[in-house]
């Protein structure tokens, strides 16, 4: 009998590896096309941008910052700071003796997408972040004389930046 489901088995692994498919589930075409439009779609929507901030409620500072994509500079704050690898050090030396339960990131102010260059988002985006660093007062990580310099939060990070190819 061994003999005679060896090839049943064959035809299986064949069809999974043909189809795409999960343990022989057959994989349609229109699925996969409605799984393309959708991550075209999601590729296309503009990322919110603005303002954002990082509280610390037990000492009532705050690290503020602007993004063209809050999301993201959200996320990397919050791994910047669990990771031990944030570049304000007062910012992270809180973080390390408070804990992460005493810090709120929250999304101040957007900027709704229009027909703008990317250099007059950075402006607007420098200005909305000038306004809510005068609005919260001195008393923020921002203002810090130990505070890493830092480029405007809405550019990309030097180290992340392309580098030209050194002269001969």
């Amino acid at each position: 009998m061994r003999g005679a489901d060896e090839p049943r088995l064959e035809w299986r692994l064949a069809a999974v590896s043909v189809l795409g498919g999960p343990r022989g589930q057959i994989v349609s075409s229109k699925s996969q096309e409605e799984r393309k439009a959708l991550i075209r779609r999601y590729k296309e929507t503009p990322r919110p941008m603005g303002i954002f901030r990082v509280h610390n409620t037990v000492s009532d500072r705050s690290y503020v910052g602007a993004s063209r994509d809050l999301p993201s500079v959200l996320n990397r704050e919050r791994f910047w700071l669990s990771h031990g690898s944030h570049p304000n050090r007062p910012l992270q030396e809180d973080w390390n003796h408070s804990g992460p339960t005493a810090f709120v990131f929250e999304v101040l102010d957007t900027l709704s997408p229009a027909d703008r260059s990317a250099s007059e988002v950075s402006e607007d985006l420098a200005v909305l972040e000038q306004l809510w660093l005068e609005k919260l007062g001195e008393r923020g990580y921002n203002a810090s004389a130990h505070a890493t310099p830092r480029s405007p939060s809405c550019e990309v990070p030097p180290n992340l930046a392309m580098h030209p190819a050194p002269v001969k």
